[in-house]
Formats: C-alpha cells, structure tokens, sequence
C-alpha cells in the first residue's frame, strides 16, 4: 500500500513521511513489533495530514484508512495466535522419552558361530546305519520319502516291520488288503533312503496349470527334497530361473482348465550319494511348502529363516547360537538350489532329543521359538503353526536329561569392543615379539658357550649382541615417536 498522494501532501513532507517508516524498519529488527511499528506509521500520517494545507480526497483517503485498518487487523490476529502457541509451549512440560534419546550403535558381525570342521552337504543323512530293528508290534515309520509323519493309510514290510505310506508305494489307493509286503528297501537291501520323486497322489486345491506337485523331488546332486524339511539353500547367481517362472503365471493366465498330469509310475532315480561342500554363512536355512515341476523344470517354495545375525534388532539384544527366526520372505527357487538339510525344531522338542533318520550333526540342528515380521517385532510361534516330528524311541534318540536353553550369544561386536580387541591384539604382538626375542639371546648365549673361542672373545661377541639389540631398541623408540 502506497501513500503518495500530491494532492495529500508535498512531496517534501512525503519524502519525510518515507525516511520516518525506513527508520521503523531498522528499529523493528531489534525493538519494535510489527504492531507498533503500524500504530506509529498511522500517527505520523493523521499528524501529516492534520497540518496539510491543501484540500482532502475524501474517497481516497477512506480507501487508504480501510487497507491500512486491514493489514493491522491482520498483523493482531497472526500476534495473538502466535503468542497461544507460545503460551502453551511454556506451560506444556517436555514430554521425556521412555527409551532416552535415539542412538545410532555400529557394529560388526562376527561370524565365527557359524564354523564348523563338518561343511553343509558333506555327509550323508539318509543313512540307515544309525537305526535299529523293528520290531513286529512297532508303530515305527521309514518310508521311501523320507518322511517320518505317520498320517494317512499306511502299509508295514513283513521282513523289516517299519511302515509306509499307501501313496508313496502305490500309484493307486488299495481296495483288498495286500500280503507278505515288502518294502523296496528289503528287496534291494539298501543301505540308505531311496532318493525317488513322488508326486502327490491327490494334488493341492490352489495350484497352478501345467504343474505336477511332489512329496519328493531329487535334485542333479542326487538329494531328496522333502515337502515341510529345513534346507540350506545358496545364494543365487542370477535369476533365470525367474523368466521361467513368469512363463508359467503368463500360461495360467490363458489357459482355461487342464487335467494336472500325474506320473504314472514313481520316477525312481537312486543313486549314490554326492557330497558338496559350503561354508554356512555362505548359505540361508529354508522352509520347503511346495514341490512342483513345470516344463521339466523342477522348484521349490517356501520361506526363509533368519539367524541371529540377520535380524533386525538392538545390538546388545542376547540369542542362542542354534536359535533360527520364522519370516515372511515367501521365495520360489529352483530345486538345485538346495545344498544340504537342517533341522529345525520348536524348543520342547530341542531339549527332548535328536531325530535318528534322517540323521542331523549337531551343528545343523536349530530351535525356533519366534518370528518376526515387517514391523521387527518378535513374536511367539502360535503351536498350530509348529512343525510335526515323529518322536516314537526307534527313530528318535531322547537326551538322558533334558537340554536347557540359555541366551548369552550376540554375533554383534560393538565400536568400542573392537578398539579394546584391536588394542589387546597389539599389546599382545607386542608381548610376544619380546618374549621371541628373548628367547633368541637365550639361544645365542648357549651357542657362545659351546664354541671353542676364548672369553675375551666371548665378551667381544657379547658386547656386539648388547649393542645390536640396543640399536634396534633405539630404531623402534624412533619409529614410535613418528
């Protein structure tokens, strides 16, 4: 708003009037508030126009007064909010934080817990050696899959006693009862579980076209892969197979209806077993919810397990070093992906014993309790969503006295404790450099004490190893003040 008028005022008392609100300027920054820079603006105008000597524009100056009473009601409704504001910011008290203030820790992962003398994959699980005999009363289960569950109609061997299931020994379900069975492990007097692939009999309700869906799948390593076993997986190097898999959604999409095709005979591949060998941080343990081959190409479905350091948590949080993680990372891979098997059991059942087929090293046997999610937050497994294990005495060794479960592991190391360990690990290099050469003028005063010399000259050779070692004490002191 600009208030030039000649009509008002001379352009002398105008330029007045300019420098007068220029000053109020330079003095708001430090003293005056907006407001009362507006009240003495709006005095000095009613003093100029009280002592002009020249006719009024009533009409203009009414103008002018309106605009000026607006920006002032402005400016005092804007004060007034911003001192409530300020009102309540004094009276409100600081609201303290429960957890202190918000600390950003570094930390390193060591991964010495995950090393063992036994590499995933180098020994042989499905070995009956660790298995005693049945007898004709038992209940006891070691079918061609590998699977231990006893559910559905089952069917025993008359020379070993153990039991099957129908659907992984026959491709149809059985009307009459059959006589003096034997199991194909009896007929071929194996020493170890027959790797085949057994497709399911009936297959699941949600599936996709195309597919056939297995209870086993035999990978080009030669290991049965078990529906609901734990796995070790490895880290992909690309992700063809993917392109395969998006081939698949695309036929399920245009295809109408289609018969599932199910193998009319058990694809049996029994070979010998092929031992691998992977360091474990170098692959990830996994559930397995579905088998299925599309095109020839054969996958797995399931989701991850985290370890202790994989979790996203305090790094003073305390874990056991068995102790493994439920996710819901969901991943469909291919079958030769899987390198080896793990166990993992809820806790109970970790405490009670160890399974003897298939047969776990204890470095591969793992406890879940918990899972976490999106949010980080751990929870605990509902009992529903626990995996099943056969703990009939023929097939499952129990503990004499039961394991108990402490957390005092983190595979954290903080900041701080790697500087004391970095500064212990050059004290202690400093320690054993002396001690070394010590030890070495130890050696050298019993080599001069066998040479046929004279003493003079022992205290010759002497003097020049004191005064050798004193130089090299004397290169170091230097070394060290640079």
């Amino acid at each position: 708003m600009k208030f030039n008028d000649s009509k008002v005022a001379s352009k002398k008392q105008l330029k007045k009037l300019s420098n007068f609100v220029a000053e109020l300027r330079e003095q708001h920054t430090s003293t005056l508030t907006v407001l009362e820079m507006l009240e003495s603006i709006e005095v000095k105008v009613n003093s100029l126009l009280s002592i002009s000597s020249r006719p009024l524009d009533r009409r203009k100056l009414d103008i002018w007064r309106a605009s000026f009473a607006s920006i002032k009601a402005k400016h005092s409704r804007q004060t007034r909010k911003l001192g409530k504001s300020d009102h309540q910011q004094q009276h409100q008290s600081p609201r303290k934080s429960r957890t202190g203030p918000h600390r950003t820790l570094t930390a390193a992962i060591n991964y010495g817990y995950l090393d063992s003398s036994i590499p995933v994959g180098s020994y042989d699980h499905d070995s009956f050696s660790f298995l005693s005999v049945a007898d004709a009363n038992t209940d006891c289960v070691r079918c061609i899959c590998g699977t231990t569950d006893d559910d559905g109609p089952m069917i025993q061997c008359e020379k070993c006693n153990f039991w099957l299931h129908e659907e992984c020994v026959f491709d149809e379900k059985l009307f009459d009862e059959v006589k003096d069975f034997v199991c194909i492990m009896c007929v071929r007097n194996a020493q170890r579980t027959s790797t085949a692939s057994i497709p399911l009999r009936i297959q699941p309700d949600y599936n996709f076209k195309n597919c056939t869906y297995y209870r086993t799948l035999v990978n080009s390593r030669h290991l049965q892969v078990r529906l609901s076993e734990t796995v070790y997986v490895q880290k992909l190097e690309n992700d063809n197979h993917k392109l395969i898999l998006r081939r698949l959604v695309e036929c399920t999409k245009r295809s109408g209806p289609v018969a599932t095709i199910i193998p009319a005979e058990i694809e049996d591949t029994d070979r010998e077993f092929c031992p691998v060998s992977f360091h474990r941080k170098n692959v990830r343990c996994f559930r397995i919810e579905r088998l299925f081959s599309f095109e020839g190409h054969k996958f797995v479905f399931g989701f991850y397990y985290a370890r202790p350091h994989e979790v996203y948590c305090e790094p003073g949080k305390l874990f056991h070093e068995k102790e493994l993680f439920a996710t819901n990372m969901y991943d469909t891979l291919p079958l030769d992906a899987v390198v080896g098997r793990c166990l993992a059991l809820e806790s109970s059942i970790y405490c009670l014993g160890r399974p003897k087929l298939p047969h776990y090293e204890e470095v591969d046997v793992y406890f879940v309790e918990y899972q976490t999610g999106k949010n980080s937050k751990f929870e605990k497994i509902p009992a529903k969503n626990q995996y099943y294990i056969n703990t009939d005495p023929l097939i499952f060794s129990h503990f004499k006295q039961k394991l108990t479960i402490s957390k005092t592991f983190t595979p954290f190391v903080m900041e701080q404790d790697m500087k004391n360990f970095s500064r212990f690990n050059a004290a202690e290099h400093k320690n054993s450099a002396i001690s070394r050469r010590r030890q070495r003028m130890t050696n050298l005063e019993i080599v001069l004490q066998h040479l046929p010399i004279t003493g003079k000259s022992r205290e010759s050779l002497k003097s020049v190893s004191c005064s050798s070692d004193k130089s090299s004490k004397q290169k170091r002191q230097r070394q060290l003040r640079h």
